[in-house]
């Protein structure tokens, strides 16, 4: 895999032997994410969520690769549709870092490649002295 390549995140089935009753009507409901996040991925979107703002929000974070949020199960297809807006804007941020980050590497590559060239003719002209 290349070094800069981003594989985007997407929301999976709810694992339901992982689901369970929290209090009230409030249940800890435990979906997959394909692929696995990084750690770096999950505190994205863990940030971007506290970020986001829609009338019903509850409680949700990425942890050990599953994606979390405490609620009433009624209510899981809206909180659904929240989840993936922030999990697609989550990508769509950690593609525009990956691409800054490979724009940077170019150019220190170049600018290392320029010092080694002025090195290496230094070093030629010592050679005829």
């Amino acid at each position: 895999m290349e070094q800069y390549a981003v594989e985007k995140i997407a929301l999976g089935n709810l694992i339901e032997e992982h689901t369970k009753y929290e209090q009230g009507s409030l249940y800890e409901v435990h979906f997959e994410l394909n692929p696995c996040p990084s750690v770096g991925w999950s505190r994205a979107f863990n940030e971007a969520w506290e970020q986001h703002i829609y009338m019903s929000k509850r409680r949700a974070m990425v942890q050990n690769g599953e994606l979390v949020i405490t609620c009433v199960l009624d209510d899981l297809a809206e909180h659904k549709r929240e989840l993936e807006k922030v999990i697609a804007s989550t990508n769509d941020a950690i593609e525009v870092k990956s691409r800054k980050r490979r724009e940077l590497d170019k150019k220190q590559q170049a600018t290392d490649a320029e010092h080694a060239k002025k090195i290496r003719a230094a070093a030629e002209a010592l050679k005829g002295k």
